[in-house]
């Protein structure tokens, strides 16, 4: 019944595994999810300032009026110019265009994500989730537009990846990170979308949690499509127009999507480098921060296993399968069987 689905699997490893798996990880914020952008645009080291004329005043702060109005943003100190932060921030990952800097300024510490792929929503999702949820996030301290750029200005949050934690903690202490994450998606899952609300970002946007390899010049997947049976309908639709597909095998991934499942309150890349984890204490670590809001938004739920099970499933490392046994939310590790969620990598052959 799956042979058009595993006949499909070599393209589809090709098409999902997105070149921000590669990066090297920090401790002190997240990875820039790649997008399709041309050549010219790609580049691992921070830009120069644009010309010799800005250092004149690339130590500047921002003003009041060239911050965006998102609101909820709200700075406790002065923001750098994007030159000052081009110039003087610490990389902490790049790619095709996009980067994460942390700053120094003005005797402040700050993560600061910038470039053409980066947009106002995922400010708004983080203010969103921080204000609705007890769960841990950065505070945004503004947000700034550029030339074809979008600065987003966030509180450092001192802690490591879970990847790095799970390398120095025991086994009682991941299973006790694991819980609270377990805890922290069963309350962000409880934020259900208001009645008529749009598959996506917060403001309608975008539908990024699809859209691994898509930019910002057509940011949206699809309609405005408002529940998971016109999701579901849509992906069967785009499925069975793939080669060596059948209504059989589509039929086994149908059964794990839920048509009538409500659209509520989603991550969308939830895996260890988005995760953030104080190990101040060894005996006693806790999650410090979830980042890297930007595929967020109102989706069915089941939009949460795709981007943690294709890394799982494609050997990552043992922190991103114990991620997917969280999101699955299985209390049996040693009978957890992540190859029970291969359906969840098929959804995105329709793309």
């Amino acid at each position: 019944m799956l042979a058009g689905v595993l006949s499909i699997l070599p393209w589809l490893a090709d098409t999902l595994l997105s070149p921000a798996d590669a990066y090297p990880e920090s401790s002190s914020s997240s990875s820039s999810r790649s997008r399709s952008t041309s050549p010219s645009r790609s580049r691992t080291s921070s830009p120069p300032p644009n010309t010799d004329a800005d250092l004149a005043d690339e130590r500047l702060s921002l003003r009041t009026d060239q911050l965006l109005p998102v609101e909820g943003a709200n700075s406790p100190c002065a923001l750098p110019q994007p030159r000052c932060v081009r110039r003087e921030g610490k990389v902490l990952h790049g790619a095709s265009g996009d980067f994460v800097w942390k700053v120094e300024y003005e005797g402040s510490s700050m993560i600061v994500k910038g470039g053409p792929g980066i947009t106002k929503a995922e400010a708004e999702m983080t203010i969103f989730v921080r204000t609705r949820t007890s769960i841990p996030v950065p505070k945004v301290y503004g947000v700034v537009h550029e030339d074809d750029s979008t600065y987003i200005y966030f509180e450092f949050v001192a802690g490591v990846s879970l990847t790095s934690a799970v390398q120095r903690l025991s086994e009682p202490a991941l299973s006790s990170v694991y819980k609270q994450l377990r805890q922290m998606l069963d309350e962000l899952h409880a934020v259900l979308a208001p009645p008529g609300t749009v598959i996506g970002s917060l403001d309608g946007s975008n539908t990024f949690a699809f859209t691994i390899r898509q930019g910002n010049d057509s940011p949206r997947a699809f309609g405005d499509l408002t529940s998971s049976a016109a999701l579901a309908d849509y992906f069967k639709e785009e499925y069975l127009a793939l080669p060596d597909t059948s209504q059989e095998a589509w039929a086994a991934i149908e059964a794990h999507l839920g048509r009538s499942s409500p659209l509520v309150l989603v991550h969308g890349d939830l895996w260890p480098s988005n995760i953030l984890v104080s190990v101040d204490n060894l005996d006693n670590p806790f999650v410090a921060a979830i980042i890297d809001w930007e595929n967020g938004g109102f989706y069915p739920e089941w939009v949460e296993f795709p981007p943690v099970a294709r890394r799982a499933l494609g050997g990552r490392c043992d922190a991103t399968d114990r991620v997917l046994q969280v999101v699955a939310g299985s209390d049996n590790v040693e009978g957890f069987n992540k190859e029970d969620y291969r359906w969840a990598t098929h959804v995105y052959g329709a793309f």
